[in-house]
């Protein structure tokens, strides 16, 4: 019989020989071996900018690097253009004044959008935003982060936010429930916000920071992500260049133009706003006429410039701008919903991004936290990092072992898959109880559709004590299979640590009652439910004095309505909240005229709705009035009878309507009336003229003239003038208020080092009693003094003018006289091309201007140094003497010498860090290169701009010809210079060791094609960093500086690892137990199939303690050594016996199917039996069949072990196209 089944199977053997197989590439049972290869994930290139060139950064970009996030399945239903303005959905229009928060704004902005259709009085305080995210509690990726406890500095605001700031210090700040609060709380310019108390003192908390797309450039994908955000409500931040050259003033739209980028003042006017929408046929003919994007499309973006900038405070963004990049948006939940955060990683740094494997997308992260109180676990936060992440979380309790999140009680939570890459919060179905002093821990299965497995974490500090590390072992942890488990603060074997993962847990204490709405507004007949976790019975009250069993949701009607909520029938440790009826409401009016935008009308002051508006309006009110309403969807809007849609223009007339009733109406809301009572105002107290129709108005001042539109009427301030209709419909008055008096108890400083001043109050401020030369028309509390105003000169303050009252009457400060110069003459020591040199003189500081005209006030550089050096040939200069400010005195007057440097006048200058000449002259210049051929630059109209490439003529010597001046002179470009850091190989701990001699190091791996910072090299003086590649070259090279071009490229070739070339034997076999014959210079690791983990080797040939009936992984390699990595590793798989009389089997080799250790012609037949479904194959042995890798068993693998047998095929597998030797 057994005959007869073989002659059958050697059939089949024949027939799959003489019918050729497809070639399939090679099976993929994926990477078994669980290792964790965990490195940082690289940072974007802009961000990796921003280190080089910080300074070119006002808003700073994140870390976050989303170039390989999946793409999000977005809705093909997205409409050409939107306006979250016409949803009602925007809040009002804010003015940073002379701080640079910005980032702070937008932020803001995108918070209260999140809200506002359920609060549309929000308002939320950006002053709290800013400053706790500068003055920050927790380290700082930005060196302008300042730190908590060392605030000396804080409460100068100008100089605090100077610097600007970024998303990344809000997101740090919210995700530890930093404090977001009203406006009317903090308002803006709070004097008194340095209190810490403030840090955490919240209206709201972020729920969810969506970062799919930051740092990210327009594409198709990512336009439709932020598209798809706005449309739902989520307005997204954005930074771009606000550079007046990219600016259109007259359709309010910026295309930033990527050939502009050399002048400093482009890069100084980056600038972050928020996204409330956009128009995919916005007209590129609205963009400046010398500089057009190709396409169509903007954004629309609400700024933080006040109402009087662009479109009423938006303005547009083309979708081309080259130097727009998408920022983070956010939600907001009100902060009353947990009663505690439970976090470890308080205090460190801003969170980034781990590759915990780089083998597999999916994997688990864990903390383990220690209640405080006998309490509920409610919901739990963390980052995801992909677009479409999986998850699922598990709580853990009563713990068993603390270096083991799983080692608990189980509960299963909740499970799902999240949109957008970002920071989000999850409520749990159901709270999980823990008792005071219990551990429990918090886990988190991610599976990413496109990335590996990556954990969100917070690096630890460096100590000077390695046993100050204890205290973040034991609280944090990340898995591959969710059994084996790894502290993520300790080191891996390449010292790399991965840090505190940011997963938090929100708790509410055991007698907790939870109301199902914590908003202030609700709407009419909505129903409040109230229960508790722990399931006891509630009572309730409208008064607080007489209780009822709470059974079913209490109902709000159209009054304010408070509910007391209690555990005890008395009402003891009440807790209570009002709600108000829901108001429907404008988001928005603004006024026009046939000249355009006029102004925005308040509606609303703090959580109140203003209904009796009496307005004055300045300029042409004769004709083409119109407002302009907006409000949240689904609300009607009727204007003197009339229903308008929101966002749309509603045009009137003076005479026909005086006034408007503007009637507000929502389902389930109450509703709203406003009468706007206007009149035509003619007078423009700001600038002090007259403003009207001349056509139909004739205006006389009291000394009988006849006064023109935009006229001054500074002389009659005080009086009346007489107006009349010229089609004599009748005459009217127009009394011009007295000026103010001069403001009191007026107190300011100067810095004179900076020459600054700062006032105690809102000052405008002038050197001029009449106003010549200056026209008060900013008002501050600091400003900038020009230097030749210091000495005794008048200083004229005034209380700034408002829309309806004139500047006030001046108060008089005599500034400090200076004292007199140095009588020492000034003595010149020497005159080089590029330097000056005076004699010393005691207790002076030295200056030096550049001489440009007769008549000049020169703006002089001040140092302790008699030495001037960096200068220009044949240029003159400046050089004078003063005594220095002191004791807050000012500077005395000065001395002051002309002195004119030797050699021939440059007009060129060597610019490293662009690879570029800066042409400076205003003449006709040509430049040649060493064989003559000439570059013409003509700089009649384009002074101070880069022209010449000089990369392709490094170590060359140019001729600059100036044609104008009629002289030549030799330039000498520099070659690049040589590698000066020192790069070697750690074979051992697979790392790069680096010597960076002062230089930042770049990296390729890919021949160059792209570079890669070092990370720390452009800091540090020595490093060690992760391996790059193996197998390949590295290039290196040292990054250019201010006086130098990039080093020459370091080629370094990093060896292959060596081949597994070594045969496996078994020594001695047990039931549970087994050793193998050692191998020289090898190392062993084993680990189960089922719940692989981290492997770790050792020079242990004998396994002991395994478990029955069990397949293991027996992994074998060639220790490092000094010139050599680990060799790749050589697998066998083992597997012990069900029962304790047979023995451990060693599958050694490809096509060992029964485990002895070699292979026969009886594990040929064991394929053909599979083949023919006789018998099965384990799993786990499966590829041990596929003697083809053609990923599928076949009688063709069953033949290849025959013609090993025989010695006709010396190895086993045989890799080649399938049926064929």
């Amino acid at each position: 019989m057994l005959r007869k089944k073989i002659a059958v199977l050697m059939a089949l053997m024949t027939i799959s020989l003489n019918v050729p197989l497809e070639s399939v590439s090679a099976m993929d049972f994926g990477d078994v071996s669980g290792d964790f290869d965990i490195k940082k994930v690289p940072a974007p290139q802009i961000y990796n900018d921003y280190l080089e060139n910080p300074d070119k950064y006002l808003v700073k970009p994140s870390s976050v690097n989303n170039e390989d996030n999946a793409p999000v399945d977005v809705s093909e239903n997205l409409p050409e253009s939107f306006d979250l303005r016409s949803e009602g959905l925007v809040s009002s229009v804010k003015n940073q004044g002379n701080y640079g928060t910005c980032w702070a704004q937008c932020a803001a902005a995108s918070m209260e959008t999140s809200l506002i259709a359920q609060n549309p009085f929000i308002d939320i305080s950006e002053w709290q935003l800013a400053y706790f995210g500068m003055v920050s509690s927790h380290e700082s990726d930005y060196s302008y982060g300042s730190a908590a406890d060392d605030s000396s500095s804080d409460t100068d605001f100008y100089k605090l936010f100077e610097p600007g700031g970024s998303q990344s210090l809000i997101i740090n700040n919210a995700i530890h429930w930093g404090g977001v609060s009203d406006e009317e709380k903090f308002p803006y310019g709070f004097e008194g916000i340095a209190n810490e108390d403030y840090r955490y003192d919240s209206d709201y908390h972020v729920s969810d920071i969506y970062r799919s797309v930051e740092n990210l450039t327009a594409s198709e994908n990512v336009n439709s992500q932020v598209k798809e955000l706005v449309y739902d409500g989520i307005s997204v931040t954005l930074s771009f260049l606000s550079y007046d050259g990219f600016y259109n003033s007259e359709t309010g739209a910026y295309f930033g133009d990527s050939t502009v980028t050399t002048e400093d003042n482009v890069w100084a006017s980056s600038h972050a706003v928020a996204i409330v929408g956009w128009d995919d046929n916005y007209s590129k003919e609205n963009f400046r006429e010398d500089m057009r994007p190709e396409n169509d499309g903007a954004w629309l973006v609400k700024n933080s410039w006040g109402s009087d900038f662009g479109n009423n405070g938006f303005c547009w963004i083309s979708y081309e701008d080259n130097y727009a990049s998408f920022d983070a948006a956010y939600s907001l939940e009100y902060a009353d919903n947990y009663d505690k955060l439970y976090e470890n990683d308080k205090g460190l740094a801003n969170p980034w991004d781990y590759y915990i494997s780089q083998n597999t997308k999916e994997g688990y992260i864990s903390n383990i936290f220690t209640a405080e109180e006998n309490e509920y676990i409610s919901a739990a936060a963390f980052f995801t990092n992909d677009n479409g992440t999986e998850y699922e979380i598990t709580v853990y309790t009563d713990l068993q072992d603390e270096t083991n999140p799983a080692s608990g009680t189980e509960h299963k939570i909740t499970s799902g898959t999240e949109k957008y890459a970002g920071y989000h919060t999850y409520d749990f179905p159901e709270a999980v109880y823990v008792e005071k002093g219990q551990k429990y821990s918090v886990a988190v299965k991610l599976a990413n559709p496109e990335k590996n497995f990556i954990a969100t974490a917070s690096s630890l500090p460096t100590l000077d004590n390695a046993d100050d590390y204890q205290k973040f072992r034991n609280l944090s942890f990340v898995s591959l299979d969710g059994k084996t488990w790894s502290d993520s603060s300790e080191e891996n074997e390449n010292d790399v640590s991965v840090g505190i993962i940011n997963l938090r847990a929100f708790a509410n204490s055991a007698d907790k009652i939870e109301f199902s709405d914590y908003a202030p507004y609700v709407e009419n007949g909505e129903k409040i439910s109230l229960s508790a976790d722990s399931g006891n019975d509630i009572y309730f009250s409208y008064d607080g004095n007489i209780w009822e069993l709470y059974g079913e949701p209490i109902e709000i009607t159209d009054s304010d309505t408070t509910i007391y909520a209690s555990l005890s029938q008395d009402g003891s440790d009440a807790v209570s909240h009002t709600y108000s009826p829901q108001t429907a409401v404008l988001s928005s009016l603004s006024v026009y005229n046939s000249d355009g935008y006029v102004k925005d009308i308040t509606i609303s002051s703090g959580s109140k709705a203003v209904t009796d508006i009496n307005e004055s309006i300045t300029g042409n009110m004769s004709e083409g009035l119109a407002v302009i309403p907006t409000a949240p969807e689904g609300t009607t809007i009727n204007i003197n009878g009339k229903v308008v849609e929101s966002g749309e223009r509603y045009s009137f007339s003076m005479g026909s309507e005086p006034s408007l009733e503007i009637i507000v109406s929502a389902e389930n809301k109450k509703s709203t009336v406003y009468n706007v009572n206007y009149e035509a105002q003619y007078v423009d107290y700001i600038n002090e003229m007259v403003i009207f129709p001349e056509s139909d108005v004739k205006i006389t001042a009291p000394d009988g003239t006849e006064l023109e539109s935009w006229q001054s009427i500074s002389d009659y301030i005080g009086q009346t003038l007489e107006a009349e209709y010229k089609d004599g419909s009748g005459k009217f008055e127009i009394v011009l208020p007295q000026r103010p008096a001069k403001p009191e108890n007026v107190t300011y400083t100067i810095d004179y080092d900076k020459m600054s001043i700062k006032f105690n109050q809102d000052i405008s401020y002038s050197f001029s009693g009449d106003d010549s030369g200056s026209c008060y028309e900013t008002y501050q509390k600091e400003g900038y003094i020009p230097i030749d105003r210091v000495n005794g000169q008048i200083m004229y303050c005034r209380t700034p003018a408002t829309e309806n009252t004139f500047k006030s009457e001046a108060a008089e400060f005599k500034l400090d006289e200076l004292a007199d110069a140095p009588e020492a003459e000034i003595v010149v020591k020497s005159i080089a091309d590029n330097s000056i040199s005076v004699e010393p003189i005691d207790g002076v500081e030295y200056g030096i201007a550049q001489v440009y005209s007769e008549g000049y006030n020169y703006e002089y550089e001040w140092s302790s140094s008699p030495v001037f050096e960096n200068l220009f040939p044949a240029t003159s200069y400046s050089v004078a003497v003063r005594y220095p400010s002191k004791d807050g005195k000012p500077f005395s007057k000065l001395k002051a010498v002309s002195v004119e440097t030797t050699g021939v006048e440059l007009v060129t200058d060597i610019r490293y860090l662009t690879g570029k000449i800066m042409v400076i002259t205003d003449d006709k210049v040509s430049i040649a290169d060493s064989e003559g051929n000439i570059i013409n630059y003509d700089a009649d109209t384009d002074t101070y701009l880069e022209q010449v490439d000089i990369l392709q003529y490094k170590g060359q010597q140019l001729t600059v010809t100036n044609i104008t001046q009629n002289y030549s002179y030799k330039l000498q470009i520099p070659d690049s210079p040589g590698f000066v850091s020192e790069v070697s190989v750690d074979y051992k701990n697979e790392q790069l060791n680096i010597n960076t001699n002062g230089k930042s190091v770049y990296y390729s791996v890919d021949n160059c094609e792209t570079w890669e910072l070092v990370e720390n090299s452009d800091s540090v003086d020595s490093l060690t960093t992760f391996l790059p590649t193996i197998g390949d070259y590295v290039y290196f090279k040292n990054g250019c500086t201010d006086k130098s071009f990039e080093s020459e490229i370091y080629a370094m070739f990093i060896p292959q690892r060596r081949e597994a070339d070594f045969k496996v034997e078994l020594d001695k076999s047990g039931s549970t137990s087994f050793s193998i014959k050692p191998i020289e210079n090898a190392e062993y690791t084993i680990m189960p199939f089922e719940g692989m983990g981290s492997f770790i080797y050792t020079e242990n040939t004998e396994f002991t303690d395994l478990e029955p009936d069990t397949y293991y992984r027996l992994d074998i390699r060639l220790k490092a050594d000094d010139s050599n990595f680990a060799s790749m590793s050589k697998s066998v798989t083992v597997k012990t016996p069900a029962d304790s009389k047979s023995a451990v089997k060693l599958y050694a080799q490809q096509g060992d199917l029964d485990g002895d250790g070699e292979v026969t012609s009886y594990d040929a037949l064991l394929v053909l039996q599979y083949v023919s479904g006789e018998s099965s194959i384990d799993d786990e042995i499966l590829l041990m069949a596929d003697n083809d890798l053609s990923q599928e068993i076949t009688s063709y693998d069953a033949l290849l072990a025959l013609q090993y047998v025989a010695g006709l095929v010396d190895n086993l597998p045989v890799v080649g196209e399938s049926g064929q030797l």
